[in-house]
């Protein structure tokens, strides 16, 4: 309400947990929506079903960013330690009834790839997965990894250059799934720090 009072537009509800595990999470936002405010949520997407999909639906929340990082079962649990290859399908499963349940392209659902060396291979094949679900837009997004902790995940010179050559295909490719910010994606791949998981263009002196 006080958001809403001062002039607030947008709500992005994100953060280091999972939105869909608070228990009021959907009447906080049929309550913003109540107040003219544009939605969107950043989801694992684990804790979503059918019921979940109707309100979403009928609010209807503006936008989804949905984190799959995978395009197969078998990565996602390679991705996703803790979960099985029922929770991918399951997630392929909603996401279909989602789209084919929405009304006026909302919610706008966008899957997000962070990719590493354990999903490289899977690039191209993340944006077919947008495209069988129905999702309008996917993203990735290069693996930020802490020294000494999860550097094991790095992708090498190798990888890099497989990951460029989906690209290049990705690009030629007919699909109606957006692919957004690819040229920064790939800028990425390319940069001088990319051994070290690092982005040395966008540092800037001061």
């Amino acid at each position: 309400d006080e958001l809403a009072g001062m002039g607030t537009k947008e709500l992005y509800f994100s953060g280091g947990g999972e939105p869909f595990m608070h228990p009021d999470i959907l009447p906080v936002l049929k309550h913003a929506k109540a107040l003219s405010l544009e939605c969107c949520v950043n989801t694992n997407f684990t804790l979503v079903n059918e019921k979940v999909v109707k309100q979403l639906v009928e609010m209807p929340l503006d936008a989804l960013t949905v984190s799959v990082w995978a395009a197969t079962p078998q990565t996602y649990t390679l991705t996703h330690p803790n979960k099985d290859e029922a929770a991918f399908y399951r997630i392929k499963d909603t996401l279909k009834m989602l789209n084919a349940l929405k009304t006026g392209g909302r919610p706008f659902i966008k899957i997000y790839n962070v990719i590493s060396n354990l999903n490289y291979r899977e690039v191209e094949a993340m944006v077919d997965f947008a495209a069988e679900t129905g999702s309008e837009a996917v993203e990735f997004t290069v693996v930020d990894t802490i020294p000494g902790a999860t550097d094991k995940l790095v992708l090498g010179p190798d990888e890099r250059r497989e990951i460029l050559a989906q690209c290049e295909r990705i690009q030629k490719k007919k699909t109606k799934v957006q692919v957004l910010n690819l040229e920064h994606f790939t800028r990425r791949l390319s940069d001088a720090g990319a051994d070290q998981a690092e982005d040395r263009e966008l540092v800037l002196d001061v």
